[in-house]
């Protein structure tokens, strides 16, 4: 018998290249395999859950204020970093695409507004790279805003977001 399953070589305890090289194969080839299952319906999950104009039931901002501190130390010396940061996010309700509403929020830089006159109510519509991910359902709205929106487009009428500009001269008289 010839080839890869010959009969006339003796055990040698020895682990060959090839052995190596085979196994190391089917373990690469599993592993990377592992993960890419396919979606249950192939449709395109973002889509279906952001894709389209969605109405728009409350909107309110609010200011978020984050406090960060570290501190290391050894014997006599030591080092501190403190960090504040204050954002103003936006927070709506905002209604899905199967029926039900659900509250997401957006830092202010992240939010358009286009004036129309021919909506009949307040919408919003979210930018965002389409695709599969598996790992953001529909249970997880807040990662899906804070990762995959790149941006929210509030279409409503010029009397519902009334002019508003105080400039810092003006603000003596």
């Amino acid at each position: 018998m010839t080839g890869l399953f010959r009969n006339d070589r003796k055990p040698t305890g020895q682990f060959s290249i090839r052995h190596f090289l085979a196994i190391f194969s089917i373990v690469l080839i599993s592993a990377t395999t592992l993960g890419c299952a396919e979606p249950p319906n192939k449709g395109d999950t973002l889509t279906s859950i952001l894709g389209g104009e969605h109405n728009l039931r409350r909107m309110a901002e609010k200011t978020e204020k984050n406090f960060e501190a570290h501190g290391s130390f050894f014997l006599l010396m030591g080092d501190i970093h403190a960090k504040s940061e204050e954002k103003i996010v936006v927070k709506f309700a905002w209604q899905m695409n199967d029926g039900i509403y659900a509250i997401g929020s957006l830092p202010l830089e992240k939010i358009r507004v286009r004036l129309s006159e021919k909506a009949a109510s307040p919408t919003i519509s979210f930018g965002f790279e389409p695709g599969y991910y598996p790992c953001f359902g529909n249970h997880n709205i807040e990662m899906i805003f804070q990762e995959l929106v790149h941006y929210a487009v509030i279409t409503c009428k010029e009397s519902d977001w009334p002019i508003n500009v105080q400039l810092p001269l003006n603000k003596n008289q």
